[in-house]
């Protein structure tokens, strides 16, 4: 994870599972579906923690961003 990529690894964690699949004779292919499937479930349950966060402490971003902008 040390190496340089896009925001939320996209292709560095998908490599790295390919990787470490391999070990266990998994294909490619089936890697990369796990791979997928893994990545997106752990990116869609920050941003839901993250929701549920921003909603339980009375945040309101757009009021942020427009304070910020004056």
């Amino acid at each position: 994870m040390l190496l340089p990529s896009s925001p939320g690894y996209v292709g560095v964690y998908e490599f790295l599972c390919i990787q470490a699949l391999a070990v266990f004779s998994v294909d490619k292919g089936h890697a990369l579906e796990i791979a997928l499937v893994m990545h997106t479930q752990f990116i869609l349950l920050t941003v839901a923690i993250g929701i549920i966060c921003l909603q339980t402490m009375n945040f309101k971003l757009f009021k942020m961003v427009k304070s910020g902008a004056q």
